[in-house]
């Protein structure tokens, strides 16, 4: 996979959580644990293109 699919994928995976509640608040919290970590690991890819020098990738507005 290239950056840019790894981005991608990233970007899909947090579309399945944005917006969504679970029936516990266990639930809850792995929903908001997980968007912070896609969040997380799509700004290392952008930061380390950036670090080498590369055109980052863009970033969705969401």
């Amino acid at each position: 996979m290239s950056d840019q699919d790894i981005y991608e994928a990233l970007h899909q995976a947090q579309r399945l959580f944005i917006g969504r509640t679970a029936e516990t608040v266990h639930g809850d919290t792995v929903i908001k644990a997980t968007l912070k970590t896609l969040s997380g690991m799509q700004l290392g890819i952008l930061l380390i293109e950036a670090k080498a020098g590369q055109t980052p990738l863009p970033r969705d507005p969401e």
